[in-house]
């Protein structure tokens, strides 16, 4: 198949939607599919084959996002050739792939990858009065789609509860299993590198800075953390960036962190197989997670979580299996992470379990739905080519 790939942020962007569309890209492109990938241009070359970078102004609240001009016709002559269109965002390169899909008369996926009305705050002035308007246009993006894909059940669930009638497909994000499970590095040796002790326990937070995430909730329960353990030598290690940086450092600040966090920064991916290595726990306290592959990579890498009791996270967890789940409580959420740090053998066992966990969401087994998905669409969109006719 020739498959189109629309999206609203790529390479250089770090985020989950980036790595879940260029995992499934060279999944497909292995099987002998072509993927073309129409994503907002920037001035980094990444010499990737079939990249159709479009032009694009920057996204003023959010960097490595940006607002897509209209496609010209050399673009639009690309999107005549392909087999169907699956697009990532619903809104305006939703809008260009809708578009498309209805001229050339191409089956049309959309992944529902974000919980939106949790996104408002990225609408400058106007995010809290149109918090309804959001969820209203994706909904009524969606039914003009030939089929949706579910990243998890408890999303598919959300969308049925909000009268969803198009076909609804569940497509895990899936992950390189043995690039995360096979330790090629020593681990003080990568401690080292990080700047992490050797005789320090490492809680560690992979991924966004941003408002969304809850850190501020994070923060506090680490240090109530610090007030339990007096014994021990706990740091919090933060690998990513993002919109809320500076005000995270000033939150580190404030509650007088600054000795007990370390910064790590935006990692290359490459690189995150020997992050998730040095590192004892993964703790994240976000509750807006749809399928999150950080969570998926740290379990794959036989990390035990911490987590608050979320919808997307809930659907690869399963509390004491691997990771433990917790109510939005601080004291609750640090005396987790007090009883996994003191308990080397609770540790060791949820570490055995996560790896387990995590063997479901291969790349190959998504790939597999993915393509089944691909089948479905067509149909769906042949019958209803059909019935108007």
């Amino acid at each position: 198949m020739r498959i189109g790939i629309i999206t609203e942020c790529y390479r250089p962007a770090i985020n989950g939607v980036v790595f879940s569309i260029l995992n499934f890209k060279k999944a497909l492109e292995k099987r002998g599919h072509e993927v073309i990938v129409f994503a907002p241009a920037t001035n980094q070359k990444n010499g990737e084959k079939d990249l159709i970078g479009c032009r694009t102004i920057s996204h003023p609240a959010y960097p490595g996002y940006g607002l897509t001009l209209p496609l010209n016709g050399k673009k639009r002559a690309v999107a005549a050739s392909l087999d169907l269109i699956h697009v990532q965002h619903p809104f305006i390169m939703g809008r260009y792939a809708l578009a498309l899909s209805r001229k050339y008369h191409k089956p049309l996926i959309f992944t529902n990858h974000t919980q939106y009305d949790q996104y408002y705050h990225y609408i400058p002035f106007l995010g809290v009065m149109l918090r309804g308007a959001i969820e209203s246009y994706v909904i009524g993006f969606i039914s003009r789609c030939d089929l949706v894909i579910a990243p998890s059940a408890s999303i598919k669930k959300h969308l049925k509860a909000r009268q969803v009638t198009r076909p609804i497909e569940i497509v895990p994000n899936g992950i390189d299993i043995d690039k995360f499970a096979e330790r090629r590095h020593d681990r003080l040796e990568v401690r080292r590198k990080l700047g992490l002790d050797p005789d320090t326990r490492v809680i560690l937070y992979s991924g966004r800075i941003a408002l969304e995430k809850n850190l501020d909730f994070l923060l506090d329960s680490f240090k109530a953390l610090l007030n339990k353990t007096p014994t021990l030598k706990v740091k919090l290690a933060v690998a990513g960036n993002g919109p809320q940086e500076a005000n995270f450092r000033r939150m580190v600040a404030e509650r007088g962190l600054d000795k007990n966090v370390v910064m790590l920064g935006a990692r290359p991916h490459d690189e995150m197989p020997e992050v998730y290595w040095a590192a004892d726990i993964l703790a994240t306290a976000s509750k807006t997670e749809v399928h999150p592959l950080t969570i998926i990579e740290a379990q794959a890498s036989g990390l035990p979580v911490v987590a608050l009791k979320a919808m997307g996270i809930s659907d690869i967890i399963t509390h004491g299996e691997g990771g433990l789940l917790v109510k939005e409580n601080v004291e609750d959420f640090a005396s987790t992470l007090a009883r996994l740090l003191s308990d080397i053998v609770l540790r060791e066992k949820m570490s055995v379990d996560s790896q387990a966990g995590a063997a479901r969401f291969s790349i190959e087994n998504s790939t597999t739905k993915l393509l089944a998905a691909y089948d479905l669409a067509i149909t769906e969109h042949t019958k209803c080519s059909r019935a108007k006719t």
